[in-house]
C-alpha cells in the first residue's frame, strides 16, 4: 500500500456517518481539537466591593464565596494541564469589558441591568476587566472581550475557534445559569461537542447552579475537574487507553480522588527530549479524518489484522496486532495497543526484567501511518485472503503524553537535533548480509545449519544462479518493492563471501528513521519468505569459528539545511570538500572523528550479542582496531563511495562506512549513538587523526583494539556521557542491565549452541 492511496478511496454515507458522535460522552481529545473556555472569571464579578458586588453585601450570596476559591482552584488545574499540550489544547478567556471608555458599544441587556451603578458596564482598559491572578493568562492564550450575556453574540468567537479546528469546548467559569449556560446554548447550536466542568463553574445560590446543570444537561456533557484531569492526561486508568492497566483508582470513592497525584505513582521515567515531542494527537492524527480514512482502507484492501509493530533495546522485534471485525473503530486504531514499560528491560533469552526496572507502568505504542504496509507470506487464517498490515510506532508515555521509552523516538530526536543545533539533515544507507541453510539437511563439519547451495566466492555469479535463491531473491525484491512505505527501494543485491551468505544494499536517504525502520521490514519479510520458501534464515553475526561473519554497514553523510529545515546549497553533500584533507570538510572531519572517539563503547550498541564479538576477528573485514582508512575494508570506519563513472566526477569520496555493527542490534538505537557521536565531534572540533596506511598486521602496535567482547565494550558504554545524553537514563540503564544479563546467560555457551540459541530471535 503506498502512502497516497487514502486520497483514492472516497468513503460511502455509512463511513460519513461515522463523523458524527454517537453521543455527548466523548472524552477530550477524540473528537478534534479542543479549548477551554473559561467565562467571566475576573474582578468584576469575583471581588468583594468591586463590579457587580459594590450593589451587592457578599452576605447576600454566602453560596457564591463558599464556592468560588474551590472553582478557581479546579480551572487553575485544568488550565495547567491542557497548557501541557498546546498542539491538542487551546485556551480561551471570555469577560465582560466594553470596547469604548464610555460603554456605548454594550449590548441593550447589560445597559439596563444592573443597579444604580451599572455594574456589568466595564469600561474599556478599567481593572475590573482583569482575570483573577490565580487563573491569569499566558502569551499564546486568546482573550475575547465581550459586552453581552453570551460569548458567541459579541465576539467573533465562533470564527476564531473555527480557524484553530478547534471542535470541542470545556466550559468553565460563572454564572452557572447565566453567562455559561448562553454560550454552552449557542455552542451547541453552532455544532460545537460541550463539556461542562460542574466544580469549576459557581452561580449565585446552589439552587441557580444546579437549575444551570440541569438546564445544560440536553447540551453537554456534565463531568467533574477529576474526570477531565484523567482525560488530559490520558490515564492508564482508562480501559480506553490501556486495556492491560488494571488499577482500584476509578472505583475509590470521591474522598480518594481529591487529587490526580494518584495517578503519578508509577516508576519515573527519564528521557532526554528536547524536539521530538508530538502530543498523541499530533503523531497519530484525528480519528476524524486520517482515521476514518484508514479504516475504510483497510476494510477496501481485505485486511484482517493491524499489526503494531516496535523494536526493543535488545534489538527484539516485539508486536500487537489490533484485529478489524465489523466492530472495530477508528478509535480502536489511533488509541495503538499497551506495552508495559519494562519491554524495554528485557532480554533476548526471556521474559526475565532485567537491572531495577518495574512491571508497574505502562506505554501506548502509537501507530506512525505513514509506514503503513501488507506483509508479505502467510494469511490471517489458512484458505483466506484476508491480509496483515502493520505499522511501525512509538511508545509514549500515558501520563505525560508524550514519547518515552521508546528508540524510535531517540533516533528522531537526534535527527532533529542535527538540524536545529547544527544545521545538517543527515544522510544514511545500509547494507544488510544475512544467510539461508537448507531445513533438515545434515550439517558439514564445523557448521550448525547446511547453507543454500554450493561453497562460493565473494560476488560468485554462480550463487545467485541457484535455481532456489533465484526464486527466493526474486520473490524478496517483488515484496519489498510492495511495502514503499515500510522500505528504502534496495539498489544492490549479491553473493558474499560466506557459503549460503548474500547481501542488501538499500537507497540512501536522508531520514534515518525511515532507514532504521527499513532495516526491520527487510529483518521480518527475509523470514516470512524463506519459511514461505522452506528455508531457513540466519542473521546472527557469526555462523561459525571458520566462516566469514555477517555485518549491517551502515554509510553516513549530510548536507546543510536552514533554520526551517530547507536545503542549503542545493543539498550539496556537506560531508566532502575539494579543499579538505583526503576530500573532507571541516565539519566532515569533525563528524568523523566524533565517532572515532566514541567507537569502542558504540561497539556495545551497534554490536550488542555475545555472538557480535566473535565476529570481530582479524583478517575477516570486520574492523579490529579503532582506526579509519581510505577504502580500507578491515578499518572499522571507512571513508569511501568515490564515483569515478559520473559525468564530472570530481573523485571525491561521497559517505563514509561505520563497519561494526551487525543485525542483531536495534537500528534506531545503533544509528542514534552514529549521530550523537558525530554531533560531539562537530561540537568540540575534534581533529580527525591521519588515515591508516600500515598493513594489517601492524596495526595492532599503532592502534587500540576494538573490545575483543561484550562485557569489554558495556563498561565503556556506561561511562560514555554522549550516549548515554542521547538515550536518556532509563534507556541507558535498561539497555546496561539487559546485556549483562546476556553476558551472564550465554558465558559458557559454544559457538554453535549459541547460534542455536540466537537464530530465531533476530
Amino acid at each position: 500500500m503506498t502512502a497516497h492511496c487514502f486520497a483514492q478511496v472516497v468513503p460511502g454515507r455509512a463511513d460519513w456517518d461515522a463523523l458524527t458522535p454517537s453521543d455527548r460522552n466523548v472524552p477530550l481529545g477524540s473528537y478534534g481539537k479542543s479549548a477551554v473556555l473559561v467565562i467571566d472569571v475576573q474582578r468584576q464579578c469575583s471581588v468583594r466591593g468591586e463590579g457587580v458586588w459594590a450593589d451587592l453585601q457578599p452576605s447576600d450570596s454566602p453560596y457564591f464565596f463558599d464556592k468560588l476559591d474551590s472553582m478557581v482552584t479546579n480551572i487553575a488545574q485544568l488550565l495547567r494541564c491542557a497548557r501541557e499540550n498546546r498542539v491538542k489544547n487551546e485556551v480561551v478567556y471570555t469577560y465582560v469589558e466594553a470596547l469604548t471608555s464610555d460603554c456605548r458599544d454594550a449590548s441593550l441587556d447589560y445597559k439596563l441591568s444592573g443597579g444604580p451603578s451599572r455594574p456589568l458596564l466595564v469600561p474599556k482598559g478599567s481593572p475590573r476587566a482583569q482575570i483573577l491572578p490565580q487563573i491569569k493568562p499566558e502569551a499564546d492564550d486568546i482573550l475575547l472581550p465581550k459586552t453581552s450575556c453570551s460569548v458567541f453574540q459579541s465576539t467573533n468567537i465562533d470564527y476564531v475557534l473555527r480557524n484553530l479546528g478547534v471542535k470541542h469546548l470545556l466550559v468553565v467559569g460563572q454564572l452557572t445559569n447565566q453567562c455559561v449556560e448562553s454560550c454552552v446554548r449557542d455552542a451547541a447550536d453552532l455544532g460545537y461537542l460541550v463539556t461542562v466542568v460542574e466544580d469549576a463553574c459557581v452561580a449565585l445560590s446552589e439552587e441557580d447552579h444546579i437549575t444551570g446543570l440541569k438546564n445544560m444537561a440536553g447540551f453537554a456533557r456534565i463531568i467533574t475537574t477529576t474526570d477531565v484531569l484523567m482525560e488530559l492526561a490520558d490515564s492508564p486508568c482508562s480501559a480506553d487507553t490501556d486495556r492491560e492497566t488494571k488499577t482500584d483508582v476509578v472505583a475509590a470513592p470521591a474522598s480518594a480522588q481529591t487529587s490526580v497525584g494518584v495517578l503519578n505513582a508509577l516508576p519515573e521515567i527519564e528521557c532526554n527530549y528536547k524536539y521530538f515531542l508530538p502530543s498523541k494527537m499530533e503523531f497519530s492524527g484525528d480519528q476524524f479524518g486520517l482515521g476514518q480514512a484508514l479504516l475504510h482502507s483497510l476494510r477496501v484492501m481485505d485486511v484482517g489484522m493491524l499489526r503494531y509493530m516496535t523494536c526493543d533495546v535488545g534489538g527484539q522485534i516485539r508486536s500487537k496486532s489490533v484485529v478489524l471485525h465489523d466492530s472495530c473503530t477508528v478509535t480502536d486504531l489511533l488509541k495503538g495497543v499497551p506495552f508495559v514499560s519494562c519491554v524495554n528491560a528485557l532480554p533476548s533469552f526471556g521474559d526475565v526484567i532485567c537491572g531495577d526496572a518495574s512491571a508497574q507502568g505502562s506505554h501506548n505504542l502509537l501507530g506512525d501511518f505513514s509506514t503503513l504496509g501488507i506483509l508479505p507470506g502467510p494469511r490471517v487464517e489458512p484458505g483466506t485472503s484476508r491480509k496483515v498490515a502493520y505499522v511501525y510506532g512509538n511508545l509514549f508515555d500515558p501520563l505525560s503524553g508524550r514519547p518515552g521509552l521508546c528508540p524510535r523516538s531517540v533516533l528522531a530526536e537526534q535527527c532533529l537535533r542535527a538540524e536545529k543545533e547544527f544545521g545538517l539533515r543527515i544522510q544514511c544507507g545500509v547494507e544488510i548480509e544475512f544467510m539461508l541453510f537448507e531445513k533438515g539437511a545434515k550439517a558439514p563439519t564445523g557448521m550448525p545449519f547446511k547453507p543454500l547451495g554450493r561453497r562460493c566466492n565473494f560476488a560468485d555469479d554462480a550463487a545467485m544462479s541457484e535455481p532456489r535463491l533465484e526464486s527466493f531473491v526474486a520473490d524478496l525484491l517483488s515484496s519489498l518493492k510492495d511495502q514503499p512505505n515500510g522500505c528504502r527501494p534496495i539498489d544492490v543485491c549479491h553473493a558474499e563471501a560466506s557459503w549460503g551468505q548474500y547481501e542488501l544494499a538499500v537507497k540512501y536517504c536522508d531520514e534515518p528513521v525511515k532507514m532504521a525502520d527499513s532495516v526491520v521490514t527487510i529483518r521480518q519479510t527475509l523470514r516470512r519468505l524463506a519459511d514461505k520458501h522452506g528455508l531457513g534464515l540466519c542473521l546472527l553475526p557469526k555462523l561459525s569459528e571458520t566462516a566469514v561473519g555477517s555485518g549491517l554497514h551502515s554509510h553516513w553523510s549530510f548536507y546543510e539545511v536552514d533554520s526551517g529545515g530547507r536545503p542549503l546549497s542545493g543539498s550539496a553533500n556537506a560531508l566532502v570538500s575539494p579543499s579538505g584533507p583526503c576530500g573532507l570538510s571541516a565539519k566532515g572531519g569533525h563528524f568523523m572523528a566524533g565517532v572515532l572517539d566514541h567507537l569502542c563503547a558504540l561497539t556495545a550498541v551497534t554490536m550488542p550479542t555475545t555472538n557480535s564479538f566473535r565476529r570481530m576477528v582479524d583478517g575477516y573485514w570486520a574492523g579490529t582496531y579503532r582506526c579509519w582508512g581510505y577504502e580500507d575494508k578491515e578499518a572499522p570506519i571507512r571513508l569511501c563511495g568515490i564515483d569515478t563513472l559520473a559525468v564530472n566526477a570530481t573523485g571525491l569520496p561521497n559517505n563514509f562506512e561505520v563497519k561494526c555493527m551487525d543485525a542483531t542490534c536495534n537500528p534506531y538505537l545503533a544509528m542514534a549513538a552514529i549521530i550523537a557521536c558525530g554531533l560531539d565531534g562537530i561540537n568540540k572540533g575534534s581533529p580527525l587523526p591521519t588515515p591508516v596506511r600500515c598493513d594489517l598486521a601492524d596495526r595492532a602496535a599503532q592502534y587500540e583494539s576494538l573490545p575483543r567482547d561484550l562485557g569489554t565494550a558495556v563498561d565503556r558504554l556506561k561511562s560514555d556521557t554522549v550516549i548515554g545524553g542521547a538515550f536518556g537514563k532509563t534507556i541507558i540503564k535498561n539497555f546496561v542491565a539487559v546485556k549483562k544479563a546476556e553476558i551472564e546467560h550465554f558465558k559458557d555457551m559454544s559457538i554453535d549452541e549459541e547460534v542455536k540459541a540466537l537464530a530465531d530471535t533476530f
